[in-house]
Formats: structure tokens, sequence, C-alpha cells
């Protein structure tokens, strides 16, 4: 070849290059625009997961153009490739088609992965996604459709056909298979001539051939269809054409009317059933309308309600003043309007006597004649409410613990004494479970108590004792008694606090020998007896007691030693321990000794039980308190006279200086006093006035008392029966009442003996009053007196004396000038007013203090005043601090001369 031909070849060849890298030029460019116009996502990633390319949609899905990044951390925002991803595989040259869900936003895309396999370079990935949310929405709806439409199906309540045009069954549902008794297979297997009676498979076919045709064919009817057993059952058909997977079908909705077919049969005999019903029905019925009016009323209704029957029928209730129209409106029309049915509701109804009862009202409509009525019952409950609340008030009063237990073993119900018991309110225990405040050691004997059914035997279990758990952190046991559960599961339980009682038997259990050693030593009588009363065991004591010895006791039957009034309560609480195992505590009673007397003791019983936790001994320890009920038998009467005292004394403060007010009130306070104030009555005789009490009668059954005021009599009080009493020390009378009368009449005595004391000392006072009235003016003229030669001896000083002094101070030397100076300042203290004055105004002003307030009055200087009086200058400005600090001046810039200048003045002089 060539040169010229070589060269024609290369540039050929160039030619044909250039030609294909345009071409490649343009193709770039389609494929360009073609990913920039798709409407989805559109990026090319390296099999390093770079993006190497972003179209417009994606540039705007992340915010920037991002290539060269990542593009998991980019598009979907993960640190690790996404699970979704395929690059793996897409770098093996195999086009995947992807669907996944943003987990950031919730979208769902869809699309493919395509390889792109560049020569000479790493291959890359095209990945081409849509928003595939809609769609994603619309398959899970039409999923979510398809599997609502088969439950629907499946759950209808008829029978569900479809058949071809051949009568063979393309589909069945549940019901079907419930109502054939043939599985769905076998139901698929057959048609629905084999389903029907042979005399009626021809009249099907005639159907099915009508309704494929487009001819009318009844829409309802009922037959016949035969089930897998043979058995032959009525049914209701209701059928229509349909498409089914693109042909012509049948579908046949089938309903058993075995039922209704026995109900009609029914219903025609309870017709005539309900008419006998009604009538002779024993609860009270009616039949009324929507307003009340009465259509019909039974025999019962018109026995209980005392009306006649043309008395009722066409009036309404509240015409017939049995309920108001607001209760009929309240009890029956407003709630029927909202469940139309009523059950048990309370109301009150008038009966034609007017006598108001409490009925358990049910109602239920019916139609009759196009219009519709209500047939009423009303049950009597009157009684039964009356039990509830004499129930209810036991239940909040009685001091044993009450409960009421759902079957879960939750509180439904406590009453007050249970809830104080476990330190906590009522409200709070409801729905509370009650296996949270049993110990641990005793949960299952409770579970085993709440886990009886109703079919149970009707017994209640009595005596289960269980530890509780009290607000405090305690354990305290508890003995109940718990009924069988009744039809709604429901417990109700008593119990009661027996920890003493546990403590006791715990006790009793550990020191047998100790308590024998205890009882034989003890002052107390220790008795052991059995259950039925036979005594197992008396302490020794029982001789120094009772004075009989143990053996004595042993065989003596414990009845013949209880005062026969005390016998039968005794007797009660032994038999009440024995059974039901409760202790007994402080009895008290009587019991007679040896030698015939009759002695107080007081016993507590404590019941001892076996493992089984049967009663099978009765421990009772025993004390003579004869000594003690004496003393209480004189305490009270003790009490009743200071009592009676008491209120005299209050009543003298009370009508302070009324003495007829006073003794009518200490004649109606007697009575009350004596051992049988309901027959008692008395009276006060006072200088032959006399106070009765009220039903005042003379008898011969009176005690009597003289009342003394300076050893004679001034009256008398007594006190009568109005009938014979028993006797006692004093006639009826006791010594204790004999003693608070002349208390009494002491008491009277002393009063009547103050009253005129305090009359006496009135005038007296009087007199005084007087005599001091007198003596005031008399010392108003001995003042007068006194300021008039005060006064005249003050002009003689200044007149005569003062001048003198003057002229002298002038002719004398100095140290003769001070000389008179102090005479004059003496002579001026002795007649001056002021200083009088200050002392009496201000009596804490000390005499030196008073003599320089003078001179300080009368202007003049601390260096003369010391002069005259012989100290310091220092010493007179301490003086001056002292007066303003006891004039009360201190720091009020207040001039001292002023304010003593206007003391003198403002008081005046004398």
């Amino acid at each position: 070849m060539t040169d010229e031909d070589a060269i024609r070849t290369l540039q050929e060849t160039r030619a044909a290059l250039e030609l294909r890298h345009q071409q490649l030029r343009e193709q770039q460019s389609r494929f360009t625009a073609v990913l920039e116009a798709f409407d989805g996502l559109g990026y090319i990633i390296s099999s390093d997961h770079r993006i190497e390319f972003l179209n417009p949609r994606a540039v705007e899905r992340i915010g920037n153009n991002a290539v060269g990044e990542v593009c998991h951390r980019v598009l979907f925002h993960r640190d690790e490739p996404c699970p979704w991803c395929r690059i793996d595989r897409v770098s093996a040259g195999e086009t995947v088609t992807v669907e996944f869900q943003d987990p950031a936003d919730g979208t769902w895309f869809r699309g493919k992965a395509i390889p792109l396999d560049r020569t000479g370079d790493v291959p890359a990935c095209l990945s081409l996604l849509r928003d595939d949310t809609e769609s994603q929405n619309l398959r899970e709806t039409l999923q979510s459709t398809c599997a609502d439409f088969e439950t629907m199906v499946n759950n209808a309540g008829e029978a569900i056909f479809v058949a071809d045009n051949d009568a063979s069954h393309q589909y069945v549902n549940r019901q079907a298979e419930a109502l054939t008794g043939y599985s769905r297979e076998e139901l698929l297997g057959l048609s629905l001539r084999d389903l029907l009676p042979e005399e009626q498979r021809d009249e099907l076919t005639r159907r099915l051939q009508e309704r494929l045709a487009g001819d009318a064919t009844p829409h309802l009817y009922e037959t016949s269809m035969v089930r897998k057993d043979g058995t032959i059952i009525p049914v209701e058909v209701a059928s229509t054409g349909m498409m089914w997977r693109g042909q012509i079908a049948s579908i046949a909705f089938v309903r058993d009317v075995r039922w209704r077919k026995m109900t009609e049969h029914a219903l025609r005999q309870s017709e005539e059933m309900f008419s006998k019903a009604f009538y002779s029905n024993p609860i009270p019925l009616m039949i009324n309308l929507d307003n009340g009016q009465f259509v019909e009323v039974n025999d019962a209704f018109l026995r209980d309600t005392g009306f006649q029957r043309g008395e009722v029928i066409g009036k309404t209730i509240a015409e017939l003043g049995m309920v108001s129209e607001e209760v009929r409106q309240e009890k029956f029309v407003n709630p029927r309007r909202k469940d139309q049915v009523l059950r048990e509701v309370e109301c009150p109804f008038r009966m034609k006597s007017g006598e108001v009862r409490i009925g358990l009202l049910s109602a239920d409509p019916f139609t009759m004649d196009g219009k519709t009525c209500w047939l009423i019952s009303v049950r009597d409950i009157t009684q039964r409410k009356q039990a509830e609340e004499q129930l209810d008030q036991y239940f909040r009063l009685s001091e044993d613990f009450m409960c009421i237990l759902h079957a879960d073993g939750r509180f439904s119900r406590v009453n007050p004494a249970f809830a104080r018991f476990l330190g906590s309110s009522e409200k709070n225990l409801v729905s509370r479970q009650a296996l949270d405040f049993v110990h641990r050691d005793d949960l299952e004997k409770a579970r085993t108590i709440l886990s009886r059914s109703p079919e149970d035997p009707n017994v209640v279990t009595q005596d289960i004792e269980a530890r509780l758990l009290c607000r405090d952190g305690s354990y305290h046991w508890t003995s109940w008694s718990v009924s069988p559960p009744c039809d709604a599961g429901i417990f109700f339980a008593v119990g009661r606090d027996v920890t003493k009682r546990k403590q006791a038997e715990e006790a009793l259990r550990e020191s047998e020998e100790r308590f024998r050693l205890l009882a034989e030593n003890t002052r107390d009588l220790i008795c052991l007896q059995s259950p039925n009363g036979r005594m197992m065991y008396v302490s020794p004591s029982c001789r120094l007691l009772l004075g009989y010895t143990p053996e004595e006791l042993e065989h003596l039957p414990p009845t013949r030693l209880y005062h026969p009034e005390d016998r039968e309560m005794v007797l009660s609480h032994i038999t009440a321990a024995a059974g039901n195992g409760r202790s007994i505590s402080r009895l008290i009673y009587r019991v007679r000794h040896k030698n015939g007397q009759y002695l107080w003791f007081e016993s507590d019983t404590v019941p001892i039980r076996d493992e089984k936790e049967l009663v099978v001994r009765l421990l009772t320890s025993s004390r003579d308190i004869t000594r003690r009920k004496e003393m209480e038998i004189a305490f009270s009467s003790r009490a009743k006279e200071l009592n009676c005292l008491l209120q005299i004394t209050e009543l003298v403060e009370v009508h302070r200086g009324s003495l007829e007010e006073i003794l009518q009130k200490v004649v109606e306070l007697l009575p009350a006093s004596w051992q049988h104030p309901d027959v008692a009555c008395g009276s006060v005789t006072v200088r032959n006035r006399q106070y009765t009490s009220r039903n005042f009668r003379r008898s011969p059954w009176k005690l009597r008392a003289e009342i003394p005021v300076d050893g004679r009599s001034v009256g008398q009080v007594e006190v009568y029966y109005r009938r014979k009493m028993p006797g006692a020390d004093d006639g009826p009378f006791t010594w204790e009442e004999r003693r608070l009368l002349n208390a009494v009449a002491e008491r009277l005595a002393g009063i009547i003996h103050r009253v005129e004391a305090d009359r006496e000392l009135q005038k007296e006072r009087q007199a005084l009053n007087e005599s001091n009235i007198a003596m005031r003016e008399l010392m108003a003229r001995i003042q007068d007196e006194k300021r008039e030669i005060a006064q005249a001896m003050q002009n003689n000083v200044d007149t005569v004396i003062l001048p003198i002094l003057e002229d002298l101070h002038s002719r004398l030397s100095r140290k003769h000038q001070r000389l008179v100076d102090m005479l004059r300042f003496n002579l001026e203290e002795i007649t001056s007013p002021f200083v009088d004055k200050v002392s009496r105004a201000f009596q804490n002003l000390s005499p030196a203090e008073l003599r320089v307030c003078d001179m300080i009055r009368r202007g003049l200087s601390s260096k003369e005043i010391a002069h005259i009086l012989h100290i310091s200058p220092s010493t007179v400005s301490r003086h001056r601090e002292h007066i303003r600090q006891k004039l009360d001046l201190t720091n009020k810039g207040v001039n001292l001369v002023s304010h003593l200048n206007a003391i003198l003045t403002s008081r005046g002089e004398g």
C-alpha cells in the first residue's frame, strides 16, 4: 500500500471516528435530555456508591447538586448503604426492579436499577425511581378491601352460594358449610340441585333458565334444602343475577327459617298464653300508651292499688294521682326514649288510699293496632327498701369489719370500722385487691376461699383467720366469716380483730407449765373448763376467794354459783365463747361464797384451740371486785351529792341577791338527786313561805331537815316519795340521802345568812357613801383655805421681804452678796408653788433636780446655778440632761425654760 493509500485510509478512519464521536455526543445529549425530562428521580452512581449524575428532580429532593458524594448519605440520610440497594447485582450486569419506602418521610419509590457498561471504565448504575406512594396506598386499600369483603362474606348471617348457568357452585361462604353440613370442598363439587329435594329440582332449573334469559323471576321465595345428614330444613332464598369472573352467574342468599317457623307457631300459642299469664299474674301489670293512658290492667294491679277497672281504663297515671307528670317524664318517658326499655327503675306510687309505696318498675314496648304500647310491671319493694336502709345503717355503724368482694378479689365496699383498722379511707380501698393486705403465709387459704364457685354448697365459711397488713406496717390477726359467692360472684365477709386473742393463745401454748405455776400462786381464780362447761382445773386461790377447795369446785355445777339474776347472762357468754371462739373481756357478775354471801367477780375468758382451730378449752381468770363495786356505788352516791351541792352553788352565783329565786331553783333540783327521781318531790319552807317542786304532794314517806341560821331554825327542807318504795336505811331513803338533805339544809342556811348579811352590808355601804360625800366637801373647803394662806404668804414675801433683800444685796460686798442670794433662794424655794407642782407632776425628779428646774425657769445660766449651789457647771449640765430625759424632752427641740413655765401656768397655783 502506497503512502497516499495509507493517508487516505487514515483520513477515512478519522472521519469515521469523528462521525462516531458526533453520534455519541448526540446520544449522550439525548440521554441527558431524557434523564432531565424524567419526572421521577434519575441518578447515576458508581460501584463505590459515589454520585456521578443527578437529574433536576433528584437535585430538588436533595437541595443541591451533590455529584461526587455518597448516595445513601445524601439521598436518604443514612450512614450505611441502604438495605434496598442492589449495586452488587447491577455491577454484575443485571437490571433490577426495586421497591422501597423511605423511612425518613414514608415515601414509597418504585423503579429500575440499570447497569451502564462503560468501556475501560468502572461499571456504573443508572437508577430511575418514581413516587409510588399513591399506588402503594391503593394496593394496600385494595388488599384491605378484599380482606374485609372476604371477612364480611364469611361472617355474614346468611349462607351465600354463587352458581354458574349449570347450577354448579363457584363460591360458598362459611355459613353455607354450617347450613348444609358439607365442607367447602364438597360444596364446590356439588350443584344447587344436589341440595334440593328431588321434587323441587325441576323448579330450580326453570328459575335459572328464566333468570339467564332475562325473564322476571321472584327475587325472594321459600323452599326446602337437604342437609348432608339427610334432614330437610325450610329455608328462605333471595337470589339475583351477577357477573362472576367474566361470566353470568346467579348468587343466592339462603337463610334457615326453622326458628322463624317455630316462632310463628309459638306466637300463636303465646298469644293465648299471654292473655292467661297477664290476668292471672300475681305481679301488678298494666298496658299503657305513650302518654301514660291505661289500656288494660290485671287483677293484681287492682288488688294492690285499690282502684276499680272502670276507674283506671282510659285515664292516665298522672290523672289518677299515682305519680306526678314530672315524675312520669323523669322515670318513664325520658329513659325509655333513650333505651327503648326500662328495667327495675325505682319509683314512688300513690295508692287509691293515699299511701305511698316504692315500686320496682320494668317496661317493654310493643305495637298494638299500629300504636306503641308499653307492658309495665310494678313490684312492691317498700319493705325491701326499708330492710336495705336498716342493713346499710348496720353496715355503717357496726364495729365488726364488713366488706363486699368481687369474684376477682377486689373490694366492692368496706365499712368504716374495717377502713379504720387498715388505716385508709373507704374510697381508697374500693377496687383494691384484698389479697394485697394478706400475709404471704395466709395467701393460699384466702385464695381457696375466693376461688369457690356459685355451685359450691351454700355454706358460710366461718372463723377464717388471716393476718392483714395495716397502714403502720404491722400485721394483725383477724377472724372472718365469708358467705358463698352469689350468682354475680360477689362475696360478703364479716370479721374482727383477734390479734390479742391469738397472742394470748400463742402465749398459752408456749407456756403451759408457767401458766400452772402462775395459776397456783396468783390471788385470781384461774379455771380451765371444757366447751360443755365441765371444770378441768381450778386454781388453789378458790379457798381464799370462795371458801371451796379445788376438788369441790370441780364437781360442783357452775350454775349453782351464779346469782339467779346473772345466771342466764353468764351462761350465754360462755356458750358463745365456746361456739364462735371469741374472747370475753371484763364480764362482771355475782358469785355465791360457800358461806352463802354473794361476791362481785370480774372475769376474762379466752378460748384455747387445737391444731384444727377447734375450741377445746376455755381459760377463765376471775377476781373479787366486791370492794371496788361497793366503792363505785358509794362514789355514785357521793357524785350525786356533790352534783346537787355544786348546782346549788352555781344558782347562788347566777341569782346573786335574789333569795326567792334561789330557793325555788333549789327545790326543783332536789328530786333528780334522789334514787327514785320519777316519784320524788320536794319543798323548802323559809320564814313561813313555802317553795315546792312540780307534782308536789305530801305523803307518809318523807325526809326532813331543819335550816339553822344563827342557832335557830328559820325553816325546813322536805323530800317526799309520792308512792311506797323499797325499804332502805331510813324508811325508803338511804343514809347518803339523809346526809345529802342535811348538807342541803346547811348550804341553804349559809345562803340565807349570806343574803341577809349582804342586805345589811348594802345599808351600811349606802350610809358610808353619804359620809364620804360630806368628807369630800370638807376637804375641798380646807384646800381653798390653804390656797388663800399660801397666796397671802407669797404676796408678803414678794412685796416686803424680797425688796429688802434686793436693797441689801446692792450694798454688801461680793462675799456677803452670795449669802444674801442663798437666803433669797431658800426663801423662794419655801414659798414657790413651782417646786410643789413639778414635784407632784413628775415624782421621779430628785430634790436637786427640782431646785435646778426652779432656777432654770427663772432664767439663771448654768454658771449662775453652779455658783449658787456650789457645784461645778458640768454637774449642772448633767442635771439638765437628766431633767430633759425624765420630762421626755430628749431630741425634741423644746426650750426647757418655756416648758417649765408652761407647767406652772397650765396647772395653776395651789
